[in-house]
Parts: structure tokens; C-alpha cells; sequence
């Protein structure tokens, strides 16, 4: 393996380290890491790379200038309540759900629901899209979103309503040295992460 390769890879996993810590420290309430290898029954992770509950293969997180990327993670009910489920996309960003957070769409009952996140990149943003539609959570959605791909040292996050207008919005969290913003949804919407001027 050469150095460069290595350095790489050290980068991608420091990311995620500083994923897994900035959600956990970022919040008035500590969110807890769901522990997705005891919840077997209630999750299966996926994403377009991959990446399995439990285990994060660096390998896989290699290029992450590729758009889009997606991932997606089912859950399921048991006991009338939702387990606790986690996407991490290869460029950086992701959510976390706890356990009985989910209140699905309606017309949804008991039935198993596919939590979506995809990251496209358009022109000079990076636009996140995140479903089904008609989700809501208690206690929020922990969403990551990195926008290190944009090669800029200042971000500013826009919701996209429903006409395709931008709303400037504030995170709940910003980091401009590590390049990524931490928001708490409590429902599912459209964003964007552009350069600030």
C-alpha cells in the first residue's frame, strides 16, 4: 500500500470517527450510538457501497468524489415501536435514528419502512434528499452532512421547499475546520450545502 493510499484511508476513518463524536457531543441531549448489532431484527443497513450494520470497511470509503450516493436502511417494528437504524454515505455524511423515534407515513401500520438518504451533486452544492415522505421522529434524526467534496472553507444550508425555492437555514451545529454541519430533524426535507459568501 502506498502512503498516499494510507492517508487516504486514515482521513475516511478519522471522518467517521468525527461523525460518531460530533453527533454524540453536538446535542443539549446525548444521543446515544445505536447498538444496531443487538437490533438485528429491526435493521438492515445498505448502502450503494456497501456498507454493513455493525462495520464500516474502510476499503469502501475511498472515493468519495463520486456522485450520486445513496443509502438506505429498513426498519422494523416490534412492539409497535421502530428500531434504531444508521446510514453512512462514502463522502461523509449520514443519520442516526434511535429506537421508537419513527412515526411513519400514513397508511404505513406496522409494516417494515426503507429510511432513504441520497447526496447528488449539483453545479456548486451538494443537495440531500432524505424519505419517505411523511416520516417524523421523537427524539429527532441525527443528520450529518459534509460538505468537504465542494472544496470550500465556508458552507451555508438551505431548505428546498416543496417549489424548489431556497430558505437560508441555521444548523444545529457547524464545523468549518472539519467541513460538516449536524442538524436534528424531527421530519424529512430537502437541503442543500453551498458555499457561503
Amino acid at each position: 500500500m502506498n502512503i498516499r493510499k494510507f492517508i487516504q484511508q486514515l482521513s475516511t476513518v478519522t471522518a467517521v470517527a468525527g461523525f460518531v463524536f460530533a453527533l454524540n457531543a453536538c446535542s443539549d441531549t446525548t444521543l446515544m450510538e445505536p447498538d444496531l448489532s443487538n437490533n438485528s431484527g429491526n435493521a438492515a443497513l445498505t448502502t450503494t457501497q456497501g456498507v454493513t450494520a455493525g462495520a464500516i470497511d474502510t476499503q469502501l470509503l475511498r472515493s468519495p468524489g463520486s456522485y450520486p450516493q445513496s443509502g438506505s436502511v429498513t426498519l422494523k417494528a416490534r412492539r409497535k415501536q421502530y428500531g434504531a437504524g444508521q446510514i453512512l454515505l462514502p463522502q461523509g455524511s449520514g443519520l442516526r435514528i434511535r429506537a421508537g423515534a419513527l412515526t411513519p407515513p400514513e397508511g404505513t401500520g406496522n409494516k417494515p419502512v426503507t429510511i432513504t438518504m441520497l447526496a447528488k451533486r449539483v453545479g456548486d452544492e451538494l443537495q440531500f434528499t432524505f424519505g419517505p415522505h411523511g416520516s417524523k421522529f421523537d427524539p429527532p434524526v441525527a443528520v450529518r452532512l459534509d460538505w468537504s467534496d465542494l472544496g470550500v472553507d465556508k458552507a451555508a444550508l438551505y431548505y428546498i421547499n416543496e417549489n424548489g425555492e431556497y430558505e437560508l437555514q441555521e444548523p444545529d451545529h457547524i464545523d468549518f475546520q472539519g467541513k460538516f454541519m449536524i442538524l436534528y430533524l424531527d421530519h424529512f426535507s430537502r437541503y442543500s450545502v453551498a458555499w457561503a459568501h
